[in-house]
């Protein structure tokens, strides 16, 4: 049977999802609760990224992904692990 774990944020946001292989999906927001990171570790990670135990065993590890955002709030680029970054310009 497949579950998930839900944790919030104070203003509603996912904060953490815990699947049932034992992957927990954290998530970082902006001040304007925008999602500005996510990473991926095994059970017990905390929420400033700074435990991250290690993954199960037959999970491949996942890259941090980052957000960021221009002055007006839109979506500006989307980085995966500082090796590449995706932007998005508007007219």
């Amino acid at each position: 049977m497949w579950t998930s774990a839900y944790a919030y944020t104070e203003y509603g946001e996912v904060k953490k999802k815990t699947g049932a292989r034992g992957v927990e999906r954290h998530y970082a927001y902006d001040a304007l609760h925008k999602v500005t990171s996510l990473w991926y570790t095994g059970v017990g990670g905390d929420d400033s990224g700074s435990v991250r135990p290690a993954l199960p065993s037959g999970v491949a590890a996942t890259a941090d992904v980052g957000f960021g955002y221009t002055e007006w709030g839109a979506l500006e680029s989307v980085g995966i692990a500082n090796q590449y970054t995706e932007t998005y310009e508007f007219d």
